[in-house]
């Protein structure tokens, strides 16, 4: 599966409130690039909009110091 089609993947769970596969597919393209931002963000705001605030702020904050022009933090 090509990464756009990945990230997609990841965008049709999280609709479907299928927080905790997201999660678990988000992680695993994170391993691949734990680099990228925008599955940074994505991973945070899974874990927020699963009330996992703790888990959620340190990697927001992370994104926010390495992208501060990022909008979706």
């Amino acid at each position: 599966m090509q990464p756009d089609a990945q990230f997609n993947e990841v965008i049709r769970l999280i609709s479907e409130d299928n927080l905790a596969q997201a999660e678990v597919v988000c992680q695993e393209l994170l391993s691949l690039d734990p680099a990228d931002i925008n599955l940074s963000a994505l991973l945070g705001a899974i874990l927020l909009k699963g009330d996992r605030l703790d888990e959620a702020e340190p990697i927001l904050l992370d994104v926010t110091r390495a992208a501060p022009t990022f909008a979706k933090p």
